[in-house]
């Protein structure tokens, strides 16, 4: 019987593997490219550089000479990342494959967990549902450090339920989870009602002292750095209401002027499918006894409704979720099974595939919009390359266009931005060409509709005129021109 569950044990995890090995050799080219591609430049740097976790660099250069860092969260993803690419050789490949080994490791603690608490059969229906949830598929092998923050932070909790003398050694997977994204800080919850629960005073406060210095001593350390300010904060509390509906462009879009309550049911469902949905509630009905599990989900609510600023748009912030909502999803599924009186394999099975079929099937779309990006995106990731082809490695160059980062990173070469910002007039932005041409920029490149909005402004022509006149156009594709600085 062992051997059999063992066997079953791997072939699960070995379905989680092979499901998300369709196009690993994919660019990063989708919706939320930029984030990605970032951590992939900041990886990459880390390997030809230096393996200096302290001092991070992405191709994005400040406004100052000398070298500047780049700390838009603790790099310890992107570090691990940057010593594969020096054992490996550095390739797309290698970074999904990478992704994917944390989040099947994710996996395995959802099953200790669920096993310690349920039994076997609900351990191995937790990691069934984890595995092929279609959106743990996607977001599981992308280049993006939750994934890490996801497995730091479940094994954190492991550590506090099944080895309780290891609770400094989980303080510090915590600290570091929270070091990667702030807004894991949120899972103290369930950790904090743990111990409180057991008596464990002294405990509970050394865990919390563990988790406040590593914040304190790593913030302080960037703070006194010189380093590029990237666009996107890891914790903000957004000031005009829930901040899972924000929106930059119409702050008050979300949060004011609809039922926020049911829109953060329909982004549960979207997340879980709407069977995953129904036996998510029935499992937390269900789960009477293990209330640290009740207080896991909801921390895990509470940070992407309270905490996030703007994950409604950035999907990959809601990860933090699945975890916790397998292990209930797999409570419900394994209290339906036991109902039947002598539930053999076939039975199991049967049971499985229905609330798949009908959950995970009108869903897949999800993933076809996702593993699919080139019907949106592979004309402007062929003007990239071709301009990347062009550029010599050691040149920098500027780019007017949007504040992110990604066209830097696709065409791999340093360089400044200036955005589209509307309060970025003609001649700000002149000045900036001219400062940046001083810093060492030989080439500008201009993003064409839709990506530059900042074109449609009243100034832009004047703008193009005065480029031309101190430059050369040496490429002209259907999103990007290149110039040539004179």
């Amino acid at each position: 019987m062992k051997i059999l569950k063992k066997a079953v044990f791997l072939i699960v995890i070995l379905i989680g593997f092979l499901i998300r090995t369709p196009y690993l050799n994919r660019p990063i080219i989708d919706y939320h490219s930029w984030k990605q591609t970032e951590t992939y430049a900041i990886a990459k740097k880390f390997s030809i550089n230096n393996l200096n976790i302290l001092k991070p660099v992405s191709n994005l250069k400040c406004d100052v000479k000398g070298e500047c860092y780049t700390f838009n969260s603790f790099p310890l993803y992107e570090y691990i990342l940057g010593i594969n690419f020096k054992i490996f050789g550095e390739n797309i490949v290698v970074v999904r494959v990478f992704s994917i080994t944390i989040t099947l490791l994710t996996s395995i603690i959802i099953f200790l967990i669920t096993k310690e608490f349920f039994g076997f059969l609900t351990g191995l229906i937790s990691l069934l549902i984890f595995n092929l949830l279609p959106f743990s598929v996607f977001w599981g092998r992308t280049v993006l450090p939750e994934i890490l923050a996801v497995f730091l932070s479940t094994l954190s909790i492991y550590l506090i339920i099944k080895r309780k003398k290891y609770i400094a050694l989980s303080a510090i997977v915590l600290g570091l989870s929270i070091l990667i994204k702030p807004y894991f800080t949120s899972l103290l919850i369930p950790i904090i009602y743990y111990l409180w629960k057991k008596n464990k005073r002294i405990e509970l406060a050394l865990y919390v002292l563990i988790n406040l210095l590593l914040f304190i001593l790593w913030n302080a350390y960037t703070y006194f750095l010189p380093q590029v300010k990237l666009a996107v904060s890891a914790l903000s509390f957004n000031k005009y209401g829930i901040s899972l509906f924000f929106n930059n462009q119409n702050p008050f879009l979300y949060s004011k002027s609809i039922n926020w309550p049911l829109l953060l049911v329909q982004k549960i469902i979207e997340i879980l499918t709407p069977i995953g949905f129904i036996l998510l509630i029935i499992g937390i009905i269900k789960n009477r006894y293990k209330k640290i599990l009740f207080y896991w989900f909801l921390a895990s609510i509470l940070s992407f409704i309270i905490v996030i600023n703007g994950n409604f748009e950035h999907e990959y912030y809601q990860f933090i979720i699945i975890p916790i909502a397998s292990i209930f999803i797999a409570i419900s599924i394994s209290s339906f099974i036991k109902k039947f009186k002598k539930p053999n394999i076939y039975i199991i099975f049967l049971v499985l595939f229905t609330f798949f079929y009908w959950g995970w099937i009108p869903f897949s779309n999800y993933l076809i919009s996702h593993y699919r990006p080139e019907v949106r995106y592979s004309n402007f990731y062929k003007d990239t390359k071709n301009i990347q082809s062009i550029i010599p490695k050691k040149e920098s160059i500027i780019i007017i266009g949007d504040e992110s980062p990604t066209l830097l990173n696709h065409i791999d070469r340093e360089g400044w931005i200036i955005t589209q910002d509307f309060s970025c007039s003609y001649s700000q932005a002149v000045n900036l060409i001219h400062k940046y041409k001083e810093l060492g920029a030989s080439y500008l490149i201009i993003q064409l509709l839709p990506y530059n909005y900042y074109l449609e402004t009243k100034h832009h022509s004047c703008l193009i005129n005065n480029i031309e006149i101190n430059s050369k156009i040496i490429y002209k594709g259907e999103y990007l021109i290149l110039y040539k600085l004179i």
